[in-house]
This record gives C-alpha cells, structure tokens and sequence, in this order.
C-alpha cells in the first residue's frame, strides 16, 4: 500500500505538472459530463453555500483533477471535501489540494484512488463551500484550457479526467489516459433584490366561521419587475393564491399566516449566455420572499336568554308582575345589549344590560 501510495502521487505531481499541456476535448458530443451543481446560486452577503462537483456517464474513471476559478472580490473559497463517487465500493482514495490561488481566485484539488482500481457511473466528486463576500455576481469557472500567467511564467493547471484501462493492455495502448468529457461551469449572482412580501387582513377581530379577507397588494418589488405569483398558507391545512382571498376558520385559535410572493426576475440573458437555454428550474432564477403575520381568531357573538321566569302565572288589570330573563355570554367578548319585554306588539319595558361578561363554565 505505501508503494501505491506514491506511485499515485509521483502520478498526480507529474500530470498536474503538464495539465496545462493536456489537450482536453470539451466537444459538446462527448457523453461523460463534469458539471457545478446547481449551475445558479443565490446567497446574500454573510451567508455561505455549498455547490457540489458532479460528473455523469463517465467510465473507468481512477483519477481527476479540477482547478476551479471565481471572483475573489465576491467570493471567498472556504473548503472542499470528497464526494462518494470514488469511493463506490469500499474503495480507498487519496488528495491533493493546492490553495495558495484562493485570493487569487482560484482553488486546485484532486483526488484518486488507490491501486488499480476504476469506478464508472454517476455521481458526487466533491463538495465546495464559499462564503459571499458582496454583492455582485462571480463564475463558477472550471479551467480546461491553459492560460498562461505572465507574472509566474508558467501555465495555469487544467481540469482533467483519467481513467485505468483494464489489463492486459493491448501493445500500443496506454494503462491509463484521458477521459474526454463537456465541462458545464456554474454562476453566483447576487445583484438583484429579492421581493418583499406584506399583507393585511379584515375585519381586525376574525371570527370563527366568517370570512377572514386577506389583501397582499402592500407587497412590492424593484421596478420594472412585477410580482406575478402569491401564495397563502392559512396554518390550518388549507392554501390559496392570488393577491386578494377569503379564508374561514372553523376553530378559535392563533394562526400564522405565511405569504410567499415571486417576482418575474430571471436571468434570462445571462441563462442564454451560459447554458443556451432558459429552460431551468425556477428556484435558480427567481427570487421570491416571505412574510408571516399571526392572527388570532375568536369564537365571536354568543348571547342567549337562558330563561324567563314571571312572578305569578295568572294576572287581572292592576296586578303587577314581575319578569326574570337570564341571560348568557358565551362568546369570546364582553357585551352589552337591550332586553325588550312586548305584550303583542306593544314595549312593556326594556331593560339595559351592561358589560356582560363570559360565562366560562
């Protein structure tokens, strides 16, 4: 194992020296892809991310090398660690990582593995951290053509993919060789403001069972831009969409009420410009803001006369008689009302009550 050991290195050290020579074939034809994923971020400054470096449909892959640019004024290079895809099966592997370019703007690393051994496949070849310095927008860049540096006088390293051949190796063939592959490099972008979300409801005390109007028209965005999607989470099961909506709780109780609202953003050029499509997943292009209000909902109005209760049962002119109505708050406020005896159509009396407060028994 230690001879394995550096054999693999004296191997990296010596193609990491002539990288900048490799004559990688990035024709959009090749099968085997080495990609940044997700190819867009988003992260305001203070806030880190991680993108991972995937490779898809590549073959006997036993070696790889990334030298992987970016806009040191944007972004600051924090680590990198190993992925799973060399280590399929149990399978050892070994590192180089070269980060004195980091403030610079650039980070190499490589990683392979140990003896003669290959993995095929899809999957994760390492996890890269940054943090965001600023606003503005950086290239996630991986280097596959060689650029010379006039102040080192030398090449830059290259991004590069080897895989082992099984033996036996037919005569005039190479154990190992490169993989040509189509590098698909990745963008940060933190120009743009995201929206903001507001929202008000009426009437100002909700009550159970009716309706409950919530308006998000106080919400806005950066002109030109136009918020085009609301979405409601009521935080009682249901959901709706739009700027204006009505909503009706069944129970008393506090809700949080959560607003997302997505604006028309997109980097549509800039889309253009690096993948040749618009067509990605809206969540790398569009910002999107959110806003939680809580809202309490009470029971309401509940009054009733419980009973009446007269003093004698039979009467002639002259008697007088006298009359108890109980009444009963079962609501959710104190209230105050008239109490109105009729003989016919005609007002006996009315009575005033006052302040009633709630009977919780």
């Amino acid at each position: 194992m230690k001879q394995e050991y550096k054999l693999l290195m004296f191997l990296l050290t010596i193609i990491s020296i002539v990288g900048g020579f490799l004559n990688v074939n990035i024709a959009s034809s090749v099968d085997t892809k080495l990609y940044v994923d997700p190819p867009m971020m988003y992260a305001l400054p203070g806030e880190s991310f991680t993108i991972d470096l995937k490779v898809a449909n590549v073959e006997r892959l036993h070696l790889w090398q990334v030298n992987m640019s970016f806009n040191p004024t944007v972004l600051k290079f924090i680590n990198v660690t190993e992925g799973d895809f060399l280590r399929k099966e149990g399978k050892e592997t070994t590192s180089m990582k070269d980060l004195r370019g980091i403030e610079e703007g650039w980070a190499l690393f490589s990683w392979g593995i140990f003896g003669k051994f290959y993995v095929s496949g899809s999957g994760v070849l390492a996890k890269v951290e940054f943090e965001v310095l600023t606003t503005g927008e950086s290239k996630i860049d991986l280097v596959t053509e060689p650029i010379w540096n006039e102040e080192s006088q030398k090449w830059t390293y290259m991004t590069f993919l080897i895989k082992m051949n099984p033996a036996p190796v037919p005569p005039g063939g190479q154990e190992m060789e490169e993989i040509p592959f189509t590098a698909v490099d990745g963008i940060f972008y933190n120009l743009e403001v995201p929206p903001v979300a507001l929202f008000t409801y009426s009437p100002e005390t909700p009550m159970v069972n009716a309706t409950v109007t919530f308006n998000a028209s106080s919400s806005y965005t950066t002109t030109p831009r136009e918020i085009e999607e609301y979405y409601w989470n009521f935080n009682d099961g249901a959901n709706g969409t739009g700027v204006t909506v009505d909503h009706t709780y069944k129970n008393s109780g506090k809700y949080n009420v959560t607003l997302t609202v997505i604006d028309n953003t997109n980097a549509t050029a800039l889309v253009e410009a690096m993948y040749n499509t618009t067509k990605m997943p809206r969540i790398w292009y569009e910002l999107y803001s959110k806003y939680t209000k809580t809202i309490e909902v009470k029971l309401g109005h509940n009054v009733a006369i419980t009973n009446v209760k007269k003093s004698i049962e039979e009467v002639t002119a002259g008697e007088t008689v006298s009359i108890n109505v109980t009444t009963l708050n079962k609501g959710t406020e104190t209230e105050s009302f008239n109490v109105t005896a009729y003989y016919g159509n005609n007002v006996i009396e009315k009575k005033s009550v006052t302040a009633l407060s709630l009977n919780l028994s």
